[in-house]
């Protein structure tokens, strides 16, 4: 399936997270923070820094990952070549499903506008 969020459209190793933290693009609302990097690959990658100390529950941590995958996978086309990091606040535990997508495609607009 074309459209899978394979392995080649994550970041996995620390080093690809710290180098994105490192390069401090930041965008945020009061759902989550997002951080970016221009990407040496030719697509954008996601990577997940949903912290149990905001979301303590894992029904909720997964929930979150569940819906961020499946949300950049739909505008993943569409993205220039950034490596992205998503961070989760504690206010996204309450928000419905609709407004964590959203909040995230509002993101990847703005990504698309950069």
């Amino acid at each position: 399936m074309p459209c899978a969020y394979t392995r080649q459209k994550r970041l996995t190793k620390t080093g690809e997270f710290n180098r994105v933290f490192l390069a401090r693009n930041r965008i945020q609302d009061r759902l989550f923070s997002l951080v970016y990097a221009i990407s040496d690959q030719e697509r954008a990658r996601l990577g997940l820094a949903i912290a149990k100390k905001n979301l303590r529950r894992a029904v909720d941590r997964n929930r979150v990952k569940r819906l961020t995958r499946e949300s950049f996978r739909q505008s993943w086309g569409d993205l220039p070549a950034l490596d992205i990091v998503v961070l989760a606040k504690k206010e996204v535990r309450l928000a419905s499903n609709k407004q964590i997508f959203q909040s995230l495609e509002s993101f990847w607009q703005k990504l698309m506008g950069k």
